[in-house]
């Protein structure tokens, strides 16, 4: 059965895709409706490969059900009113269908993208986002408190001990979430860096570890390259160590992020907190929120931060929600977790007296971290061998 008309459209009629016709064609061909490189090069090179792809995505999904709805199309791209029944009309079956939002919403931003002409245009449609969006379950951000993020560090560093051909993953992935709750980083801006994107102080100093995010998530109005402070002389300690004698082309984490999010989940449910929700985002709002609860003031944390506004700071910085996570666990994983980083407290102050290449192999430098293959074989390691090769009292000063 096919949707209802929508208001405002021209009667119906065959039509195909090809022959759309709007200020986004200039002629009417295929390729300029179907697809945003329409765009100039300049367009498509301020957004990020996958958004684009989304983009170009999105819009065949769209046009394909217009023609399958068998509305005719002529002068859709030039009259808003009909454009807008459109959209609304397409929002509507994809919740009907199931689709996830953000795949609506992408279509609208597709057709905005095409053409430019439509925006400011488009209110019904983007009305039906919101109301789509009220109705969606609330999802809380979870910020990584100090004392997670420490235990995380502690049993992936730990595991990394064991050797083997995934030691090199352990060990990268232990300092780089230590790392990105210090210096409050974006998932993929931690992953993404290399040991030529990090700047030590001098032994002693007292200053902080620079950090230069070279494509940033925020770089169409924050900058295109932007840098976060490491303040910890404990993690500049073990950053200076996990670095040392690599080329400046060397990515800290060999992997991708799916690989990676395997690695992190593995330390969740190794410290019991797998029933939590947490994911590796939740290490920027843990650090704005450590901050806060230290007496640092928002003006100071949306610089360190990189913040846009204070709005947007305001949904990482979670005081409340930090104390409630902490509250839900259970009091025996709460006391195990602070007190193995207390019998362990000397692991965070130095870095290991042993250097990295006798610990571990990193694989050969790529001009980009290679994607996880689900073929590799990746397996964890058993609570059974984690002190099997390497003397954690090397690493822990207990006293």
């Amino acid at each position: 059965m096919s949707p209802p008309k929508p208001r405002g459209l021209p009667p119906r009629g065959r039509a195909k895709v090809g022959s759309l016709r709007g200020p986004c064609t200039g002629g009417g061909s295929k390729a300029a409706c179907t697809s945003t490189a329409a765009r100039t090069s300049l367009g498509r090179e301020r957004v990020t490969v996958v958004h684009n792809a989304r983009l170009d995505a999105s819009l065949e999904k769209f046009l394909a059900w217009v023609q399958a709805s068998g509305w005719q199309t002529k002068g859709m791209w030039s009259n808003p009113v009909t454009m807008s029944g459109l959209l609304t009309h397409y929002i509507q079956f994809c919740r009907d269908k199931g689709t996830a939002i953000w795949r609506a919403r992408y279509a609208v931003v597709a057709v905005q993208t095409v053409a430019s002409e439509l925006r400011g245009h488009l209110r019904r449609p983007w009305d039906a986002i919101a109301s789509w969006q009220a109705l969606q379950p609330v999802r809380h951000r979870i910020p990584i408190s100090q004392v997670i993020t420490k235990s995380l560090s502690l049993q992936l560093c730990f595991a990394g001990c064991t050797g083997g051909s995934r030691s090199c993953c352990f060990w990268s992935a232990g300092v780089l979430c230590w790392m990105s709750f210090e210096a409050r980083m974006r998932p993929g801006e931690a992953l993404a860096l290399r040991a030529g994107d990090l700047y030590f102080p001098r032994q002693g100093s007292g200053e902080p570890l620079v950090l230069a995010i070279a494509s940033p998530k925020n770089r169409n109005f924050g900058g295109r390259t932007q840098f976060r402070l490491v303040k910890d002389e404990g993690c500049i300690q073990w950053a200076r160590w996990l670095v040392a004698d690599l080329e400046r082309a060397a990515p800290l984490w060999p992997n991708g992020a799916r690989r990676f999010r395997q690695y992190f989940d593995w330390a969740l449910q190794r410290c019991g907190l797998e029933a939590l929700g947490l994911t590796p985002s939740g290490f920027r709002g843990g650090g704005a929120t450590h901050l806060f609860r230290l007496g640092v003031q928002l003006p100071t944390i949306q610089f360190l931060g990189g913040w846009a506004s204070p709005a947007t700071l305001a949904c990482y910085v979670q005081e409340a929600m930090t104390v409630l996570v902490w509250s839900s666990l259970s009091s025996e994983v709460s006391l195990h977790l602070e007190s193995e980083l207390f019998r362990n407290r000397g692991f965070f102050e130095v870095a290991p007296p042993i250097p990295w290449r006798k610990l571990f192999q990193r694989p050969a430098v790529r001009e980009r971290p290679s994607r996880f293959s689900p073929s590799s074989g990746f397996r964890m390691p058993s609570s059974t061998i984690l002190g099997a090769a390497v003397d954690r009292a090397a690493l822990c000063k207990n006293s």
